[in-house]
């Protein structure tokens, strides 16, 4: 049994087809949990479609497979196991699945043209949604601190 999981789960990761286009949402009630399991941890340490993924989620998305991973012993189906540890189960998993979303939208990309000091022709530059969003959050602060200067070297004169 646990060899032809890992051995669906090697297929799958295997398959450039296996995940195209779509995002990798864990399924306790569809799938054996054992080959998801190794998917969703290829893909949160791997996958360039989930990079922006932080560390912290990317630790409690590692946390939450343990604990399904020890509700699901042996490949247990999530039908078997009592209430409160299927209630469990399912919290982790629409964890697991926010923290995926989450990573695969802020890791897609964003291109914008931008003018260049010194040059009339724009330039196309390409960056994750969540790059483009610190950048605006650092450009924001530094205008802030600018401007506060500004009033203090106003108010000194």
């Amino acid at each position: 049994m646990r060899f032809s999981s890992i051995l669906f789960a090697t297929a799958l990761l295997l398959s450039p087809l296996a995940f195209a286009d779509d995002a990798i949402q864990l399924d306790l009630a569809g799938k054996p949990f054992a080959a998801q399991k190794l998917v969703v941890l290829h893909t949160v340490n791997n996958d360039e479609k989930y990079s922006e993924i932080t560390v912290e989620k990317r630790n409690e998305v590692t946390k939450a497979l343990e604990r399904i991973n020890e509700i699901l012993a042996d490949d247990k189906p999530l039908s078997s196991v009592d209430a409160n540890a299927r209630q469990q189960a399912l919290a982790d998993q629409q964890l697991i699945n926010k923290a995926l979303e989450q990573a695969k939208q802020d890791s897609r990309m964003v291109c914008m043209k931008e003018n260049v000091i010194g040059s009339n022709l724009p330039k196309r530059v390409c960056r994750t949604a969540a790059a483009q969003k610190r950048l605006y959050a650092e450009t924001q602060d530094a205008l802030k601190g600018k401007q506060k200067s500004m009033q203090i070297n106003v108010q000194n004169n």
